[in-house]
């Protein structure tokens, strides 16, 4: 082979590694494990199987368009339910397309939610229920999928893309979330609901 060709492959090889470390510690990148937030430590023992645990003292904020909860109860319990009790009850909400029926779960005076600590370490909120099969309660199986307790759909913990089951297009619908050293705050403001005390 002749000396040129060895060098310019030298040259090449050189090159590309120089790139890959170029990418990987240039300042101002994203934290690729936890891209949510990259203060959120990652879990060291993530379940295989979690249900839901009920939070029941949520904190109103800012006229009752927002709840809060400690971040620490949801770091021991991987899956949050929590019931925002509603100011005015409701029939049904209109949420990103979908219609969310309110009247079949505790006379639409409350609003289920659903927080989850993701095995990335990500944090997932949203309104906890699969419309179709009218089911609200979920839980965690595999360490990687979220489950429909009605139907048995399975959707994926950090994408909620659908996997199987009869209700694939309808994992639950996400909120908008703050999180800050001490809580999570889920933002309700798009949904044109206040909560009360």
């Amino acid at each position: 082979m002749p000396g040129w060709i060895k060098a310019l492959a030298t040259l090449i090889l050189v090159g590309v590694v120089a790139s890959v470390a170029a990418i990987q510690f240039l300042p101002g990148q994203p934290d690729i494990e936890n891209p949510e937030d990259p203060q959120t430590p990652l879990p060291t023992d993530y379940p295989n199987f979690a249900t839901g645990v009920f939070y029941t003292n949520l904190v109103t904020k800012e006229d009752g368009t927002k709840v809060q909860l400690p971040l620490s109860f949801l770091k021991e319990n991987t899956i949050v339910f929590a019931d925002a009790r509603l100011a005015t009850p409701r029939s049904s909400i209109s949420y990103k397309g979908r219609t969310i029926p309110l009247s079949t779960y505790r006379n639409g005076e409350y609003l289920p939610l659903i927080v989850i600590f993701t095995p990335s370490g990500g944090i997932k909120t949203g309104i906890r229920t699969c419309e179709p099969c009218n089911g609200f309660s979920m839980h965690i199986e595999n360490g990687k999928h979220l489950v429909c307790d009605v139907c048995s759909t399975k959707w994926d913990l950090e994408t909620f893309n659908g996997i199987s089951g009869g209700c694939p297009d309808y994992p639950p619908p996400q909120l908008p979330k703050a999180v800050s050293t001490d809580n999570l705050t889920i933002d309700l403001t798009d949904l044109g609901v206040v909560i009360s005390n």
